[in-house]
């Protein structure tokens, strides 16, 4: 997630943007994408993997904002096991991710984190 946070550059120099970044399983991040708005950034990453015909269930998504029940629901539909933000999940992000199966973590920020749901995915 360091490597999401480090990689925001039109964040650094306008403090106004969220971020979304598609990882692979071993922590390879392949790409990174910014907008101001968070399901924008979303979007974007996502269209990006599609036009490609990355397959997500092996891929996790890192991102900078807030967990919306939207934001989780763009997930489970490209089929992503995992989303991963540096911010907090909302009540309904969590209910959603819970039904669908989805792991959601966060507060990721250096060494420590908060998991909410399907932690058996994740190797602490």
């Amino acid at each position: 997630m360091a490597l999401l946070h480090s990689s925001t550059e039109l964040f650094r120099k306008t403090g106004g943007t969220h971020a979304a970044a598609l990882f692979t399983e071993g922590g390879r991040m392949e790409v990174c994408m910014e907008d101001v708005g968070r399901y924008n950034a979303v979007d974007k990453v996502l269209g990006w993997g599609m036009e490609r015909g990355v397959d997500f269930g092996g891929c996790f998504l890192g991102f900078t904002g807030r967990v919306q029940e939207g934001v989780v629901a763009k997930c489970l539909r490209a089929g992503l096991p995992l989303l991963a933000s540096l911010s907090a999940p909302l009540a309904s992000g969590i209910r959603l991710a819970e039904e669908g199966g989805l792991t959601l973590v966060g507060f990721a920020r250096g060494s420590r984190l908060n998991v909410y749901t399907h932690p058996e995915r994740l190797e602490l």
